[in-house]
């Protein structure tokens, strides 16, 4: 595990950035709701909302893996990898990643 942990916010913003976006902070689900369908194509900015977590025994990290997958722990400094992971297509990752980027009421 790494010194320092990355929070949920940081690798949230992080990631619109790199979908040339600025994080349009909100106070509530609500607003970010309101506001994600009231974007325009050319929008920059999109709406987040970040709240502290009230789940309890929270972990500092997450692992998301199985018993039947096959782990690569050494290729990445910071990150697992599973090896024997399902095949996505290109097209089946950019839908994804354009539902990610673009809410609708039928996602929200």
């Amino acid at each position: 595990m790494p010194d320092e942990m990355i929070t949920f916010a940081a690798i949230g913003n992080a990631f619109l950035k790199a979908h040339g976006y600025e994080p349009d902070y909100c106070n509530t689900e609500e607003e970010a709701r309101i506001k994600c369908l009231q974007l325009l194509e050319n929008s920059e900015a999109y709406p987040v909302y970040y709240f502290d977590s009230d789940t309890t025994g929270e972990k500092l990290y997450e692992e998301f893996y199985t018993e039947g997958e096959l782990l690569d722990m050494n290729t990445f400094m910071e990150l697992g990898v599973i090896k024997n992971a399902p095949r996505r297509t290109m097209e089946e990752l950019m839908v994804l990643f354009i539902k990610l980027i673009h809410c609708s009421k039928d996602q929200l």
